[in-house]
């Protein structure tokens, strides 16, 4: 996508599956959402700086396509397709896009329209996840197993044509897995759904088994426990980023859904609102969603702020904020603190070969902190 506006482009992978492009257009927002919408607008701009464009066929609406052949400065042409999935105007527009109507590799993509002064922010994000999903079926010496029982305890994917494009598309790809015999492979990778560990177990000093309990859905986008137990052996046991909230000292805490209790975003005691508190993102709504979904989530929270600020405002705030909390005992991390922290970081990943690599622990971060007074190398 190209276009004409201050600033440059930004692009970032937040995952290996989301690629998310934003970009602050010189035009009132409705101005720039009718160039999403009308295809002579589209024709001029759409695609990689020199491309240009064929329309086929073209109907904006939910459920609507738009047939278009793109051409490439090398004189390739590109069969494309894309449906539009929601359209609110001037705010959203979800589409899917790939080469032709029923492509098994067609990705999601969703555009929103924000105000920026008087001109618009325009964030784009594309997610591909079945294609990375099926490759997974084609390592080699691998053989893949799905147990279509639990793939049938989610209620929830009963109905494929009830599940958004790429969530069928995924669901689709393990039903395939689940109806084919494994190959003869000297490896396996066996999928296990709705389990979560709750204790590992020794065998001689070393970890010989991992305690799991079955779960079900509750209803509300997570799981709760059965009280039903499987065993499974492993040598080794990999942890990753966990997603169930912890109670933080001083935050109430529903022990249930592992989250704070709020009304939209403002922290609940004793059924009633907390003024001065507020909470976001999984702690408030659960392990659920994209990493999109933080968007709308944290949008909620900042707003009940911003409604709340003027009974916030008691009194004056102190003119040194950090000498203020140097008085209460604090040691505050200052500005060039922050960055030395990122070029910390910014080493060890150069020393390990890859990118930046966070600092884990308080102790790391801390020490990384108090060298921002001292030289640094050439």
């Amino acid at each position: 996508m190209s276009a004409t506006g201050r600033g440059r482009p930004a692009q970032s992978a937040t995952a290996d599956c989301e690629i998310v492009i934003s970009r602050v257009i010189d035009a009132p927002r409705e101005l720039v959402f009718e160039a999403f919408t009308e295809v002579r607008h589209l024709s001029r701009w759409w695609g990689p700086e020199g491309f240009t464009t064929t329309t086929q066929s073209f109907e904006f609406r939910v459920g609507g396509a738009w047939d278009f052949v793109m051409h490439g400065p090398d004189g390739t042409d590109y069969q494309e397709w894309i449906s539009w999935t929601e359209i609110t105007p001037p705010e959203r527009i979800a589409l899917l896009h790939g080469e032709s109507r029923g492509d098994p590799n067609a990705f999601e993509s969703v555009l929103t329209f924000e105000p920026d002064g008087v001109a618009t922010r325009i964030e784009m994000r594309t997610v591909f996840t079945t294609k990375e999903l099926r490759e997974l079926g084609g390592l080699p010496s691998a053989g893949l197993l799905v147990d279509p029982a639990e793939l049938a305890l989610d209620p929830g994917c009963a109905d494929l044509a009830s599940l958004p494009p790429a969530r069928r598309r995924n669901v689709e790809v393990l039903r395939g897995w689940a109806q084919v015999p494994p190959e003869d492979a000297p490896r396996r990778i066996r999928l296990r759904f709705f389990l979560r560990p709750v204790e590992l177990l020794s065998d001689g000093g070393r970890v010989g088994a991992v305690r799991f309990e079955r779960t079900e859905p509750d209803g509300r986008g997570g799981v709760r426990g059965t009280g039903q137990f499987e065993d499974v052996e492993a040598q080794l046991v990999l942890r990753s980023v966990g997603y169930r909230g912890l109670p933080l000292e001083g935050l109430p805490f529903d022990a249930s859904s592992g989250t704070v209790p709020h009304r939209a975003g403002r922290v609940v005691r004793a059924g009633a609102v907390a003024p001065g508190e507020y909470v976001a993102g999984w702690i408030k709504r659960g392990p659920t969603g994209v990493i999109g979904t933080n968007r709308p989530c944290a949008k909620e929270t900042v707003l009940s702020l911003l409604d709340d600020a003027s009974a916030l405002v008691r009194e004056r705030a102190p003119q040194d904020p950090v000498a203020a909390l140097r008085a209460a005992g604090a040691e505050p991390v200052e500005w060039p603190g922050w960055q030395a922290i990122e070029r910390a970081e910014a080493a060890l990943g150069a020393s390990l070969g890859r990118g930046v690599v966070k600092l884990a622990d308080w102790g790391s971060l801390l020490a990384a902190a108090r060298t921002a007074g001292a030289p640094q190398a050439p």
